[in-house]
């Protein structure tokens, strides 16, 4: 039986399975106007890079030198916006990746300029690229697990202060307790690994404690990021890093979309969480990383909303969009949305949410594991699969008002197509479409108003080969509101169909779910998809045809 609501959820939605029906072809000679399609919505994901190492750590030194050359943060896309065509990259993402590829620069020269880029702000060196470096000796205050830095008398020094690094700001008092709560609530909380202590960087900020630097990064388009920065961190997986978060988040440079405090909050839970993540895999695969750094931002400040501007570079804008996709200029923060249907979806009876099963994945993903492969192993400790789960998702996100706890605010994933049958019009001959790995296309066949009495709808499909990840579903949505989903049992080969009853007094509509649940990849390829891999199960066609009967 295909989950799609926890027990806590709403109880007017059924849940049925039918038994299997044999598969048949399309009509011969069937014909009918061709219904309306929506073309690709996606790029094609990230192609192989032919590159040698050298010329990839030589991009990846570029890339981080144009971190802090950005549009001013207050041109960053707000709650409702689209994020622009193109954006600026992720600062963390940037430096993780130009400290993953420092060995691999052939000269001296360029490894310098790699590694005073991803100093510290009081490594006491002159900025080379506008990163973010103190003029003069920097202040601290401390809790028992973090630290924070400032300066009283450059460009960097926050609101408040007053040339006397004696005196705390009031900005640095609310940063630090900001941090320090993020801190305990991400790592004792939730239960996630505590960020590695530092203690044996060449610069640790004075001890193992995590360190924040306070500097003006608004102009730079950044509202803060962390870098990863352990000695051992060539040999290591799971490493120490600080941290840098701007040093006011003025409205006048961020907008008024959200307060600076609130700024400072989201971006806290996420850069935090980014130290979190490197004490498990510093490596991993970014739509893990981002996606669920943009994840736990609600989840400690739920109120505050900023990740559902991603909503529109995710599965929810477009389900042919891979979900494990990434890019140099949107590291997969729109991914996002599916870790919060996933601690949804798995909610005990009666809660609202799971909130140990993002961690869950993560201390599956713990060293060399990647993020597929870990979400499966924690998906199938649950009785389920990643197959399941993308198709359920895909179910959610086509009626997210009904299923997410807030998907009133979110909007429903376009459909492919859609068609309406009437008594002279009963058939729909075969169509063709494309499906990108870890991708999923909706087609809606609704009974017309000439449908009178008892119909039946049947659908067939002729996909790729079931080991290639293909699965097909008729979610027939009741006009009670109850949702049926039904499995298109498909042969080895890909083919199957499927009948379901389409009377129009108690059927809305049935909608057609293709799937391409592959996790097939050529792993090391210097890709942004899972494992930095080729996926093998990419742009695969796949055929439908309906028609209905009495």
């Amino acid at each position: 039986m295909l989950k799609l609501l926890t027990g806590g959820a709403l109880a007017a939605v059924l849940v049925v399975v039918v038994p299997s029906l044999p598969a048949v072809a399309d009509p011969a000679g069937s014909s009918a106007s061709a219904p309306e399609v929506a073309s690709a919505t996606t790029a094609e994901p990230s192609p192989v890079s032919s590159e040698s190492a050298a010329a990839a750590a030589g991009d990846a030194l570029a890339a981080a030198g144009e971190v802090f050359d950005g549009v001013p943060a207050s041109s960053h896309p707000t709650l409702g916006q689209q994020p622009p065509a193109e954006a600026e990259p992720d600062a963390t993402v940037t430096l993780r990746d130009l400290a993953m590829r420092l060995p691999d620069l052939p000269t001296s020269r360029e490894r310098r300029s790699a590694q005073r880029i991803l100093q510290r702000p009081t490594d006491g060196d002159v900025s080379q690229t506008g990163e973010p470096k103190y003029t003069v000796d920097a202040a601290v205050t401390c809790t028992t697990s973090v630290c924070v830095h400032w300066v009283e008398n450059d460009a960097n020094a926050p609101t408040g202060s007053d040339g006397d690094p004696a005196t705390i700001p009031s900005w640095v008092s609310t940063t630090l307790s900001t941090v320090d709560s993020v801190y305990t609530t991400e790592t004792r909380t939730l239960g996630y690994r505590a960020p590695l202590t530092d203690v044996s960087a060449a610069d640790n900020g004075g001890d193992g404690r995590l360190d924040v630097y306070l500097a003006d990064v608004s102009g730079a388009g950044l509202f803060g990021y962390c870098v990863p920065d352990d000695p051992a961190q060539d040999t290591n997986r799971s490493v120490s890093g600080y941290c840098v978060l701007d040093n006011d988040f003025a409205s006048a440079q961020y907008g008024t979309a959200h307060t600076p405090l609130q700024n400072l909050q989201v971006t806290a839970a996420h850069e935090i969480f980014h130290t979190v993540q490197f004490a498990y895999d510093w490596t991993e695969d970014l739509w893990l990383m981002e996606g669920t750094a943009a994840w736990i931002e609600d989840e400690l400040f739920d109120g505050v909303d900023d990740n559902r501007r991603y909503l529109a570079i995710s599965p929810l804008a477009a389900s042919d969009l891979p979900l494990d996709f990434s890019s140099d200029q949107w590291a997969g923060y729109g991914s996002w949305a599916f870790w919060r249907f996933l601690s949804e979806w798995m909610a005990p009876r009666g809660a609202s949410e799971d909130q140990t099963v993002i961690r869950q994945v993560w201390e599956a993903a713990a060293g060399s594991t990647y993020s597929t492969a870990a979400l499966g192993r924690v998906l199938a400790a649950q009785g389920t699969s990643l197959a399941e789960a993308l198709t359920v998702f895909g179910i959610w996100n086509r009626n997210p008002g009904q299923f997410y706890t807030e998907g009133r605010a979110y909007h429903a994933t376009p459909l492919l197509a859609r068609r309406t049958f009437t008594r002279g019009s009963r058939s729909l001959r075969t169509h063709v479409t494309r499906l990108h790995h870890l991708a999923q296309r909706f087609v809606r066949f609704t009974p017309g108003t000439s449908l009178r009495g008892h119909w039946r709808l049947r659908v067939a499909v002729a996909m790729p080969a079931r080991s290639r990840g293909s699965h097909a579903w008729l979610v027939v949505h009741r006009r009670s509101g109850g949702v049926g989903a039904y499995p298109v049992p498909l042969n080895r080969s890909g083919d199957g169909a499927r009948t379901v009853g389409f009377d129009r007094r108690t059927t809305a509509y049935v909608e057609l779910s293709l799937v391409n649940a592959s996790t097939r990849f050529t792993c090391g390829r210097r890709t942004y998809l899972t494992c930095a891999g080729v996926p093998l199960d990419d742009g695969l066609q796949s055929a439908f045809a309906a028609r209905v009967t009495r």
